[in-house]
């Protein structure tokens, strides 16, 4: 049996990307339109160099604190399941982890310290991770 009897009989030699449909520019326009909110409404961008100077709390801010880094572990769960990788899935968690303690020890304290009240009130309106219809 030759190698394209075999490469024929199991479907072809397409690569799990080429069977898989990934959309990416749906995903770049999320991520431009999440920046525009904090160009926009903060004043400001995600860099720290130029953080927002006011509290952004609309686009996808009003279901979830965290979007940005929702989207990057997911991206990485998501390279966990495609390549049935124990060793990302286990990156994953470590990010996951790190993330959390961050945003927790660092972030928010500094963010409770530059907005004052309105971040508290945002800190108990809008859960940090998983978002839920109000």
């Amino acid at each position: 049996m030759g190698r394209r009897q075999m490469l024929s009989e199991s479907g072809g030699c397409r690569s799990r990307f080429q069977q898989m449909r990934i959309d990416i520019v749906p995903l770049s326009c999320h991520a431009d339109k999440v920046h525009l909110h904090f160009i926009i409404f903060g004043k400001g961008t995600p860099a720290p160099i130029d953080a927002p100077k006011m509290l952004v709390k609309e686009g996808p801010y009003r279901w979830v604190r965290n979007p940005m880094y929702i989207a990057v572990l997911s991206v990485v769960i998501g390279e966990a399941i495609l390549f049935r990788s124990f060793l990302l899935a286990g990156y994953a968690l470590l990010v996951g982890v790190v993330v959390h303690l961050f945003v927790v020890f660092v972030e928010e304290p500094s963010l409770r310290r530059q907005f004052g009240e309105s971040y508290e009130t945002y800190l108990h309106t809008v859960p940090r991770w998983v978002p839920y219809n109000h």
